[in-house]
């Protein structure tokens, strides 16, 4: 910059410290901000400790990014919104609540204005906690100070139901999510398809997987699994086959789903998994071992051996249509 007849300035210096910290060299930014000013004789603003504060954090010494909202303060500094909603996030993602509080409190009483992130950032510790009550008590409170939500907020509302079991109301904050025109996140999914299958609401489980689909939203793999699992456990066979079909017939989420079922032969030498007969061609076997495990009702999931393909899904589901209706449906080989 000299060269070129540039002053350095504080903006340049908070160039340098964003660049350090965009790149994930967060050991440098210390350095920098200790170093430079004295040097350059310029004076760190607050846009320079809000970078500062962003690169401790990102190193995970939360202890000395929080210990800065004094530091600032005693340099005749102002800590804005910003600075509170870097240290808010990190405290009460890592699992440091009452420190979160601490903050919140703070940020009350400094009559520091609180935007959506920072509302969405205690909303998401208070989920964590399972604190259903207070995380409703402060979205009224955020729309009463004329905030508007976002997909975070509901995503927040939803994980802190569900985690406490509130499957009903888990679901009415996902549909005032979607009422509110925000695209569900992959996240929200994790936490409310487990909690309908753990209460036993696997007809809402089932719905929400066909949306999932219709809508082309994204999911993770082994929450789908665990939704198909449960149906088949339910005793809702023709469901878990309807979800296996959709997951083989989409076109964007990069996963297939089985329905695998394991019976043990000799519990503690042996175990004979219908896919594995199958794959030997013995397709009359296959389908015998098929009817005396679900006779007896032993299931496992996909991750507990080798990955299967899928002929061994329709004939455990065929050979358990043959034992429902009593039929005597041929069972053609696969290709």
């Amino acid at each position: 910059m000299p060269q070129r007849n540039c002053k350095r300035s504080v903006l340049s210096f908070n160039a340098l410290l964003n660049a350090c910290v965009n790149s994930k060299k967060f050991d440098l930014v210390e350095g920098i901000f200790n170093e430079l000013p004295a040097k350059l004789s310029i004076v760190p603003d607050i846009a320079s400790y809000n970078t500062l504060i962003k690169g401790l954090c990102g190193k995970g010494s939360l202890s000395e990014a929080v210990a800065l909202i004094d530091e600032i303060e005693n340099k005749g500094l102002k800590p804005d919104h910003f600075s509170y909603n870097l240290l808010l996030h990190e405290s009460y993602t890592k699992g440091h609540f009452d420190q979160g509080e601490e903050l919140w409190s703070r940020m009350v009483e400094k009559d520091v204005a609180r935007d959506i992130r920072s509302y969405n950032a205690r909303l998401l510790g208070l989920a964590l906690e399972m604190k259903s009550e207070e995380m409703v008590s402060l979205f009224e409170e955020l729309k009463g100070n004329g905030i508007k939500p976002d997909v975070f907020t509901f995503t927040a509302l939803v994980r802190g139901c569900a985690g406490e079991g509130k499957v009903d109301e888990a679901k009415m904050w996902y549909r005032e999510l979607e009422k509110n025109g925000f695209r569900p996140m992959k996240l929200i999914f994790s936490s409310l398809l487990p909690a309908m299958c753990k209460a036993g609401d696997l007809e809402s489980a089932f719905e929400l997987c066909k949306e999932i689909f219709t809508k082309r939203l994204l999911v993770d793999g082994d929450i789908m699994r665990e939704v198909v699992d449960e149906l088949v456990k339910g005793s809702k066979r023709e469901e878990a086959e309807e979800i296996v079909e959709l997951a083989e017939k989409n076109e964007y989420l990069q996963f297939k789903l089985q329905l695998v079922l394991q019976f043990g032969v000799d519990a503690i030498k042996k175990r004979y998994a219908v896919p594995n007969i199958r794959k030997k061609g013995d397709l009359d076997r296959a389908v015998e071992m098929s009817e005396e495990a679900i006779k007896l009702n032993v299931l496992c999931r996909p991750n507990m051996y080798k990955p299967v393909t899928d002929p061994p899904t329709r004939i455990f589901l065929l050979a358990r249509r043959v034992i429902d209706k009593r039929v005597a449906t041929p069972l053609t080989k696969a290709s």
